[in-house]
């Protein structure tokens, strides 16, 4: 044998095979999955409140310069200052905007309604003058 041949030992195999990681395709990471959605808070209806009073108080402005109607629209726009007065009490702080809108169109509304009562009352008793009607010929 030759003197290169004698010097050499074989190495034994490892106990273990060496480990290999499997890559990700092209690159992409790996999937990881979605948090779970926190919990939602526990439903308050109090936003209908806050509504009802943006309604009457809407109503209660339109319906005010509408003649006869405005008897009708009127107790809306008192209705919808109740309203908004109710829902700003019972919503949580930061939440009271739609009740404070509704609670202004209100007072609006009715401020306006009365303006509107005002007006059909003279003209009616204006139309009564001009017809020869006295509307205060009880007073004297």
């Amino acid at each position: 044998m030759d003197q290169n041949n004698q010097n050499y030992q074989p190495t034994e195999p490892s106990a273990q095979p060496p480990q290999y990681q499997p890559q990700q395709p092209m690159g992409q990471p790996p999937y990881q999955p979605q948090p779970p959605y926190p919990p939602q808070p526990p439903f308050n209806n109090t936003n209908g409140v806050s509504i009802a009073a943006l309604v009457c108080g809407i109503l209660g402005i339109i319906g005010s310069w509408i003649p006869f109607v405005q008897f009708f629209t009127f107790i809306l726009s008192v209705l919808g200052v109740v309203l908004g007065i109710r829902g700003r009490k019972i919503s949580a702080p930061g939440q009271t905007g739609m009740a404070t809108a509704g609670l202004v169109l209100g007072i609006i509304g009715v401020v306006f309604g009365i303006i509107g009562i005002i007006c059909s009352a003279c003209t009616c008793l204006a139309i009564g003058a001009y017809d020869g009607w006295d509307a205060f010929s009880y007073l004297y």
